[in-house]
């Protein structure tokens, strides 16, 4: 056999075992896919879980309190919320991923009234007189 015969079949041969590890690759480099973007789903609804918790205790707070009592606090949201309601003595966020919407309510003991942020980043909100109203951002 002549030496580029030698070469040529080398590189074929390397070829082939490259192009089987790939396609046995293949599904584990899907389902690493799918499971980046199932974290990433579960970490946006669980940031405004979080921030919801934070509003609703600081919420408890002030009412507890009575007037003059006001508090402001800071929390992260993702980029994510579709929509925020606020009617009566529930809030409700709507969280878009992966073609799906999932609703992050709280409930409350009393009517609260104002506006939410839905954009991303971190936000502060001032509860006071009943009412959340969006702060300016951090």
């Amino acid at each position: 056999m002549r030496p580029d015969r030698k070469k040529a079949q080398a590189a074929i041969e390397y070829l082939m075992v490259v192009a089987i590890a790939l396609f046995l690759l293949t599904p584990v480099i899907l389902a690493g896919e799918a499971a980046i973007k199932d974290t990433q789903d579960y970490t946006d609804r669980l940031q405004v879980r979080e921030a919801l918790d934070k509003i609703t205790e600081a919420a408890k707070l002030v009412y507890a309190q009575g007037e003059p009592a006001r508090i402001t606090i800071s929390f992260l949201l993702p980029g994510s919320i579709t929509n925020v309601t606020i009617v009566s003595d529930t809030l409700l966020y709507a969280v878009t991923n992966s073609n799906r919407t999932n609703d992050e309510v709280a409930y409350l003991d009393f009517p609260v009234q104002g506006n939410l942020p839905t954009s991303r980043g971190k936000h502060a909100a001032c509860i006071g007189d009943w009412q959340l109203r969006q702060s300016d951002r951090d």
